[in-house]
C-alpha cells in the first residue's frame, strides 16, 4: 500500500484511519506502547498503521483498537454527508426513499399547483416529533407551513 490514502478493506483509507488513529491516541495522552498493548497488536504495527502504511487492516483490530482508545468504531469510518448520499441516488431511489405520507403530500401539493421544491422535501423529511415522522398527507402540510414560516418570517 502507498501511503496516498489507498482505499483497501470494503473502502476504508487506511492512510485516514491512521491518521484518526493517531489523533485519538495522542488527544489522549496514550503511548504506542500502552495503546498497542491494551488493543493486542505490535508496536510495529500500530505504528505502520498511524503512518498510513498498513497492508490492510480487519475490522476486529481496528475495534481492539477504538476500545483500547476508548473511542466508538464509527470514529474511524468516513462520514457521508446527506449531499453526497443523494448523488449517489436515483431521483426515483432518493423519491422512493422519503416516507409515503410525505410523498402523497407533495403530489397533492403539486396536483394544486403548488411547488415544493426538492430542498425542501429533502429537509423535511428529517424532521420528527417525539421520535416519529408526520404521519398523514396533513401533518405534513402544517409542518410544511411551519417551515415556510421559519424561512420566512415575514409572511
Amino acid at each position: 500500500m502507498t501511503s496516498e490514502g489507498t482505499t483497501l478493506d470494503g473502502g476504508l483509507d487506511l492512510v485516514e484511519v491512521g491518521r484518526r488513529l493517531k489523533d485519538a491516541r495522542r488527544t489522549r495522552g496514550l503511548s504506542l506502547t500502552e495503546v498497542a498493548t491494551t488493543a493486542a497488536v505490535t508496536e510495529a504495527d500500530l505504528t505502520r498503521i498511524e503512518e498510513g502504511h498498513a497492508e490492510s487492516l480487519d475490522l476486529e483490530s481496528l475495534d481492539h483498537l477504538a476500545a483500547a482508545l476508548r473511542v466508538p468504531l464509527l470514529q474511524f469510518f468516513p462520514e457521508r454527508s446527506a449531499a453526497a448520499r443523494d448523488r449517489e441516488m436515483s431521483a426515483e431511489a432518493r423519491w422512493a426513499s422519503f416516507p409515503a405520507s410525505l410523498r402523497l403530500f407533495v403530489e397533492q401539493e403539486r396536483a394544486a399547483k403548488r411547488a415544493v421544491s426538492e430542498d425542501i422535501i429533502r429537509a423535511l423529511a428529517g424532521i420528527t416529533f417525539h421520535s416519529r415522522e408526520p404521519g398523514t398527507p396533513d401533518d405534513w402540510r402544517i409542518v410544511y407551513r411551519a417551515f415556510l414560516r421559519g424561512l420566512h418570517p415575514e409572511r
